[in-house]
């Protein structure tokens, strides 16, 4: 179909192909075990996995793509596609201005890995609370066989009932994780300016401010979206109202902290 604006894909739905051409964009090959390829294949959707600069690509109904930052010059390769999905939360590196300009719908899928991202986050929290990694480190060293010691010394283990874990974004996984978490017993405290009160009470977590959150932690995870508002969110002033030891969990985009600070 040749277009002759931006918006000329939207005018002829009857055109339109059905039940449409799907690219995978850098997709190796169509997993009829993967859900969303099975449920296309169902549908009776052309679903063509392709590499993101394939033409194919620029001539499909539906992009999904995830991985690869998608810009104005992408956007403007796309002759006849409406909707791009990003098959998982984030989209920040998504030029979504520049999707809108070309006429494309950018979707994501909210819930697509919560309960994976909060099982992880949970798993390195509780990696944390027993010093997994030290305590591994401290046995491969011989420091067990040399001292039959149970810690190195110096190290002093606190059980969950003993800390506070502070949630930094009180969304969906957010909450999936608190809902984990309370089951060992942490005293749970969270932030978010976008989450109803209402929420909070349901699931047995305080609200608190950001100063709060950051210096009540014990263990800081953290889940909100990359955005202007949130990026180097945790910044220098920010990391300097946290406990001495404590330590923060990050399942979110690197560039809520800044590295720098940080280190």
């Amino acid at each position: 179909m040749q277009t002759r604006d931006v918006l000329d894909r939207w005018r002829e739905p009857g055109a339109w192909r059905r039940p449409g051409r799907v690219a995978l964009a850098n997709a190796a090959r169509i997993d009829p075990s993967e859900p969303m390829h099975a449920a296309l294949l169902a549908a009776g959707a052309e679903v063509l996995p392709a590499p993101l600069s394939d033409a194919v690509v620029g001539d499909s109904d539906v992009v999904v793509s995830g991985g690869a930052p998608l810009d104005a010059a992408f956007f403007a390769g796309l002759a006849t596609t409406r909707l791009l999905l990003r098959p998982y939360v984030g989209y920040d590196d998504v030029d979504v201005t520049a999707a809108t300009g070309a006429g494309v719908l950018v979707a994501n899928v909210p819930d697509a890995i919560d309960v994976d991202v909060a099982n992880h986050a949970l798993a390195l929290i509780l990696a944390v609370n027993r010093q997994v990694v030290r305590l591994d480190a401290f046995v491969r060293d011989g420091g067990w066989a040399r001292t039959r010691r149970r810690t190195p010394d110096g190290l002093v283990l606190h059980r969950p009932e003993a800390q506070t874990l502070g949630l930094l974004g009180f969304g969906r996984i957010g909450q999936a994780t608190a809902r984990r978490a309370s089951a060992f017993g942490y005293r749970l405290i969270a932030h978010d300016p976008h989450v109803d009160a209402a929420a909070f009470a349901a699931a047995g977590v305080e609200r608190v401010s950001l100063e709060d959150v950051l210096r009540r932690s014990d263990v800081l995870s953290v889940h909100v979206f990359l955005s202007p508002e949130t990026y180097h969110l945790l910044d220098a002033e920010r990391l300097a109202l946290m406990r001495p030891g404590a330590w923060i969990v990050n399942t979110a985009r690197g560039r809520v902290i800044d590295e720098a600070a940080l280190v």
